[in-house]
């Protein structure tokens, strides 16, 4: 027996028409839920990530606008960011603080990394040399003492850095005046939780005043020596 079929054909393809219709709903429901959900709180993360980087600025957030585990993800990234700002300003906070005790002190303040060499060097100290940040920079530093303390000073420093003992030296350097001060240098090394060294720091400090004084009152008792001789 032969069935004609043509008359069912047409519901055929209504029904296959409605479940694509259905699916297509759904898939776009679905795309719609999973922006909302998982794309735009990464994007949220992504573009905050984003801004700290180019404009180092720790206060930027991502938006939270689920309350599911990705809202959780997000909180935790939040709360992280809100550390790493709240550590940022105390590191601040405390380079202003030693940064003002060194401009305080008499040559100031100088740091250098685990090899020895300059990476910081206190306003004071510069004003005192009359040089720039550069130029004692590394072992920029060497150029400005004086020439019979040179070889001496350099092979101490190298030495203290190879074994990581406390720094403790005197030595000269030119001045901006044009004269040499005695300077008496003092540096310990900053370890990490390993004991490794990561920096040095330390203060240079101007006795060149107390050498004179002192060797003016040696002066002044040997003239009283004299007159009761």
């Amino acid at each position: 027996a032969e069935y004609d079929t043509t008359d069912r054909v047409p519901p055929y393809l209504s029904v296959l028409g409605g479940v694509l219709l259905i699916g297509l709903v759904a898939a776009l429901l679905a795309s719609g839920w999973l922006q909302r959900v998982v794309t735009q709180p990464m994007e949220s993360m992504a573009n905050a990530a984003r801004q700290i980087v180019d404009k180092h600025d720790y206060s930027f957030r991502a938006v939270k606008s689920t309350g599911d585990e990705i809202g959780v993800v997000v909180d935790a990234f939040n709360k992280m960011l809100d550390e790493v700002e709240s550590r940022s300003r105390a590191l601040e906070a405390s380079e202003k603080l030693y940064r003002a005790i060194g401009e305080s002190i008499n040559y100031g303040v100088w740091i250098c990394d685990a090899e020895g060499q300059n990476v910081y060097a206190s306003d004071s100290l510069l004003r005192l040399t009359g040089v720039t940040a550069d130029e004692v920079s590394q072992f920029g530093w060497t150029r400005f003492l004086h020439p019979d303390d040179v070889d001496a000073t350099v092979a101490a420093w190298k030495e203290c850095v190879r074994t990581g003992n406390a720094w403790y030296r005197e030595h000269r350097m030119l001045g901006v005046d044009g004269k040499y001060h005695a300077i008496l240098a003092q540096g310990v090394p900053i370890r990490d939780d390993a004991g490794v060294v990561q920096r040095w720091a330390g203060i240079n400090l101007d006795i060149s005043r107390l050498e004179n004084t002192e060797r003016a009152l040696v002066g002044a008792d040997r003239g009283k020596d004299g007159i009761h001789a």
